[in-house]
């Protein structure tokens, strides 16, 4: 069975009430003065709304990847790196970083 790594952007959504004062005169600046007051709020007081995922990047992955290969593409490190390392180093490594 063939096994492909895909890079995804997360978005998430949150809906929060924003409380700004102060004469505007256009929606942008409104938003704006919105937007900073809400980066200065408590974050984990949000609620949620939903989560958005877009394909960035596709490719497939070469046969032969061990669990441990797999294991490092998913932690972050890059193919070019992963595919060079043996089934032990690429064990190794994952043991060396839990």
């Amino acid at each position: 069975m063939k096994k492909y790594q895909v890079d995804l952007e997360i978005k998430q959504t949150y809906t929060v009430p924003v409380i700004v004062e102060g004469d505007f005169d256009d929606d942008k600046a409104l938003a704006k003065a919105a937007a900073s007051k809400a980066e200065s709020m408590n974050h984990n007081r949000w609620e949620y709304q939903d989560t958005e995922y877009e394909v960035e990047n596709c490719k497939e992955l070469p046969e032969g990847l061990s669990s441990s290969h797999l294991k490092l593409l998913e932690l972050g490190y890059p193919l070019k790196w992963v595919s060079k390392y043996t089934e032990e180093d690429a064990e190794a490594e994952v043991d060396a970083l839990t």
